[in-house]
């Protein structure tokens, strides 16, 4: 081979190591910045996780040094600047949210109704039927209520369909057994869907009265009791991103002062606008 085809041949190779050496390092810089972007995810999950349980701490110590203001907090959203990062949160009774468990089948009907879900009564009465206690008609033995222990569930009965559990999913709950909804502190879609000819007076209301005083309503589906389970939710929020936590808890007299009964932190749907 002559010194002229041995060059070539030192080319080509040199030439393969480059291309190589290329990839190589693209990949290590994709993989450099996909470790980052993890690491970033999961100093800021732990960050929004002890944000929240620092509001939950902060809300039982103040419960059990000034009680008469607790209900004044209710529906307010406070801030805290951490640093370069926003903390804010607020208080919802659960009782603003409607109980499956509970609700009346009128109640239910005129939330499927508002979602535009074909046959709402049926669906309405199904979900009644299956939290009663009933009669087998084949035994005549009696059939144990079946109570929903998550929103979601509701995707497991034939009538349902997983759209419409999405759909109404954010004003439901069955982690508190009232009949009725607290119109004071309501999500302002649940309002339009409950009481659309109100729902305007409502929200002008709470915008002047500070979501403390109720406008009338003339509705049967009206509950003024806030209850003993709240709805927290915290948001932490920096120029780069935006975590949300709600956490369904149950203040109480015991040595912490609470205990959370629902923990989401991946699918949290709140605007605290």
């Amino acid at each position: 081979m002559s010194d002229s085809q041995q060059r070539g041949v030192v080319l080509i190779v040199v030439l393969w190591i480059v291309v190589l050496l290329t990839v190589l390092l693209a990949a290590f810089t994709a993989t450099v910045k996909v470790d980052r972007h993890v690491a970033t995810d999961v100093v800021e999950s732990v960050q929004a996780r002890a944000s929240a349980d620092s509001v939950l701490a902060y809300l039982s110590g103040l419960r059990m040094a000034d009680a008469e203001l607790w209900p004044e907090m209710l529906g307010q959203v406070y801030k805290l600047q951490l640093n370069n990062m926003q903390l804010r949160f607020r208080i919802i009774p659960e009782t603003a949210y409607v109980s499956l468990n509970t609700a009346s089948v009128e109640l239910l009907q005129r939330v499927f109704e508002a979602a535009q879900t074909p046959d709402a009564q049926q669906i309405a009465e199904a979900i009644v039927a299956r939290r009663s206690t009933a009669i087998d008609e084949q035994t005549g033995a009696e059939v144990a209520p079946k109570l929903f222990t998550s929103v979601h569930s509701l995707a497991l009965m034939s009538q349902m369909k997983l759209e419409t559990v999405q759909a109404v999913g954010q004003w439901l709950t069955v982690d508190s057994e009232h009949e009725g909804v607290n119109l004071l502190f309501a999500d302002p879609s649940l309002l339009y869907a409950l009481v659309p000819d109100e729902a305007e007076m409502l929200l002008a209301g709470r915008a002047e009265n500070g979501a403390r005083e109720l406008v009338p309503v003339n509705s049967s589906i009206m509950q003024q009791d806030q209850g003993d389970i709240v709805r927290v939710q915290v948001e932490l929020s920096s120029s780069a991103s935006k975590r949300k936590i709600e956490a369904t808890v149950a203040f109480d007299d015991s040595e912490r002062g609470y205990h959370v009964m629902r923990w989401n932190e991946y699918n949290a749907h709140f605007s605290l606008e």
